[in-house]
């Protein structure tokens, strides 16, 4: 059954909950569209730190 394979393969490549939180740094992206899609900008980010 091809549906037993792929839950078996997501299953194994599930991230556990104490892993934390992936971080993906964007370069060249306008800050209105940043903005508009609710991304973190550079300089928020080094306020939270």
């Amino acid at each position: 059954m091809p549906g037993r394979d792929v839950k078996a393969r997501l299953a194994r490549n599930a991230r556990s909950r104490a892993t934390g939180q992936v971080t993906i740094t964007l370069f060249g992206v306008p800050e209105g569209f940043a903005t508009f899609l609710r991304l973190a900008s550079a300089s928020q980010e080094s306020m939270q730190a």
